[in-house]
């Protein structure tokens, strides 16, 4: 039986999900997407539930009036029609909650959660690296996984609770006005108390707890940022003094939940006393009429019973109000980081890139960070299908940039850049990068094996071709004699967070195999031998010479030596193209290139 349930909702959709808004409201009804349906089905469920159960308080008042007549007309017989219909509509009630119970747990509280925080990361891996320069990762991840919960409990909350509530409470109040439209009245006065109390407290608790989500969110970062730079802090600084950075956004956080707190102490209290009001009122009304023959002692014994169930009713509703209003606070966080920023190029619907030898043109290409002054300032460059072009320049000269352009992880604030003749703003993404591969010197290492790093743009690739890729990039010997804690050795050893266990030319090399295994027509190279020693390098340098014939290469480098062989190099100087020519030619007409020449020779 659990097993229908668990099946019956996709945990992992292939398709990607409609772009979600930045409001808390369109967010959450975009997040439902195909899960609707499961909703809709557990409200049913619920609605029929709280009718039934409101049902049975008519049910009781007319089982205690047949009681009470028997009594006084001194027969025992059993009442057999009311207690039937009474056992039938438990039966009911057990069968309504059997398929509740698998809609809230099996299909909604598991599988929701997962297919969420699926829609949620294939969301976040798709935005540019601008949107990631600007958040911490470890905000990042505790929003994807809070986002997700949160989504949860309000729909749940909204599907479940607020639909038996309301469906309760309209059948209650029609089952009292069967029994006498008077005592209708302390439910009124009641329901408009609550409902006061709900209109006062609610939103304002909503509030801090928008308040409290981005606190939480600003601790977790603040934590996973100090974790991630462990070993820079513990060189240049001290626990005391990480103490004393993370204080402030702990307090902060501290505070605003002690003034949510103080919120719903508030509310809990007024629901209190609405609730005895209401219990002590019912008493004395019921039993008044009582008294004067208005009703029977049925009617007082149901709007009592109704009036004690309230009270806990109306207990279950302030916490569930409050959790409602206090995860929107944490949804609202989630839609202006999942639903506010802008997607990547590459993970738009876009064509697949056509491939026609390699040809690029770059025309009037300007590219700005937000609002900061532009770093590429109307670059006009074209580099033919299988010509070698180096790139030099000083430090934040716009050279990684323009490599990030080509790669279209970045848009062009102006211009445009064409391959084959395609603007690579109406390119696929990851279509454009299977024709590009590109070795950096910020070398990328994810927490899996030696083997699913090298083999991560070819994830075809057999282990032979791994490992001759590893091979060509001199990493082979000392691959060997890697392990890790998990007992995994060679290939299969976990490089741990970052890649952090092994040293950094290790983690070149590795960056280098991963390159040459995927074969790609264009070889982009940002200073592919940064972290290795001389010896290594002339190795590596010696492979790499091999794999760029009938290949595009574009080579940024500070080591010129590294460019006497290229068709041409560029210059760049203050985002701007200084000069471009071949290696002997700038040496004897730009004064940029000769003075960085001149200072390299020994």
């Amino acid at each position: 039986m659990f097993h229908r349930f668990e099946r019956w909702l996709n945990p992992f959709p292939q398709e990607a999900s409609t772009p979600l808004p930045g409001s808390a409201w369109r967010f959450l009804w975009g997040s439902c997407e195909g899960v609707r349906g499961s909703l809709l089905a557990l409200a049913i469920c619920t609605a029929s539930l709280g009718l039934l159960e409101a049902w049975l308080y008519r049910m009781l008042a007319r089982l205690v009036d047949e009681l009470a007549a028997q009594q006084i007309a001194g027969a025992g017989a059993m009442p057999v029609t009311s207690l039937g219909v009474l056992m039938l509509a438990l039966s009911v009630a057990t069968l309504l909650v059997v398929l509740q119970a698998g809609l809230k747990y099996q299909v909604i509280t598991v599988n929701f959660v997962t297919r969420l925080r699926w829609n949620y990361h294939r969301v976040l891996l798709g935005k540019d690296l601008t949107f990631f320069a600007r958040n911490i990762a470890g905000r990042l991840a505790a929003t994807m996984m809070q986002c997700a919960l949160a989504v949860r409990v309000v729909s749940v909350v909204m599907a479940d609770a607020l639909v038996y509530v309301a469906v309760y409470f309209a059948t209650l109040a029609a089952v009292a006005a069967t029994l006498s439209p008077v005592l209708l009245l302390p439910f009124i006065a009641w329901l408009l108390a609550y409902g006061a109390a709900l209109f006062h407290f609610v939103p304002r608790i909503g509030k801090r707890g928008i308040e409290q989500a981005g606190a939480r969110a600003r601790v977790a970062g603040h934590v996973a940022d100090a974790y991630a730079n462990a070993t820079a802090l513990k060189v240049f600084s001290s626990v005391e003094q990480e103490l004393d950075q993370m204080r402030p956004a702990m307090h902060d956080l501290l505070d605003k939940t002690r003034l949510q707190l103080r919120l719903v102490s508030g509310f809990e209290l007024a629901n209190q006393l609405a609730s005895v009001l209401l219990i002590a009122s019912t008493a004395g009304l019921g039993t008044w009429l009582w008294s004067r023959g208005e009703v029977g002692i049925g009617a007082v014994a149901a709007t009592i019973a109704t009036a004690i169930r309230l009270h806990g009713i109306a207990q279950f509703v302030m916490s569930q109000m409050t959790l409602l209003f206090d995860n929107l606070g944490v949804i609202q966080d989630g839609a202006t980081i999942l639903g506010g920023a802008r997607q990547a190029p590459a993970s738009r619907q876009a064509a697949p890139l056509r491939w026609c030898g390699g040809d690029i043109r770059i025309d009037e290409l300007t590219f700005a960070y937000g609002s900061c002054p532009p770093v590429l300032k109307g670059i006009h460059l074209h580099i033919r299908a299988g010509e070698k072009l180096g790139i030099v320049g000083a430090s934040g000269a716009g050279k990684s940039t323009l490599v990030l352009l080509l790669l279209g992880l970045l848009e062009p604030t102006h211009g445009r850049i064409q391959i084959d003749g395609q603007d690579l703003r109406d390119v696929c993404g990851q279509s454009l990068r299977r024709h590009i591969a590109l070795v950096s010197q910020d070398t990328a290492l994810v927490h899996r094996s030696i083997a699913d790093n090298i083999a991560l743009g070819r994830p075809q690739a057999s282990r032979q071709q791994i490992e001759q890729a590893a091979k060509a990039a001199g990493a082979a010997d000392f691959i060997k004699g890697l392990s890790d804690p998990w007992g995994h050795r060679g290939y299969d050893a976990i490089v741990g967070d970052r890649g952090l266990t092994l040293s950094g030319g290790q983690r070149q090399r590795i960056a280098l195999a991963r390159a040459l295994l995927c074969d790609s027509p264009i070889l982009v190279m940002d200073e592919p031998t940064s972290s290795l020693d001389a010896q290594t390098e002339a190795v590596v340098m010696e492979e790499l010479s091999r794999h760029m014939t009938g290949k595009t290469v574009i080579s940024i480098t500070h080591k010129l030596t590294h460019l006497q062989n290229m068709d041409r190099v560029l210059v760049l100087q203050d985002g701007r193209i200084k000069a471009a020519g071949p290696h002997v030619e700038l040496l004897e007409r730009c004064d940029v290139y000769s003075q960085m020449w001149t200072a390299q020779e020994p």
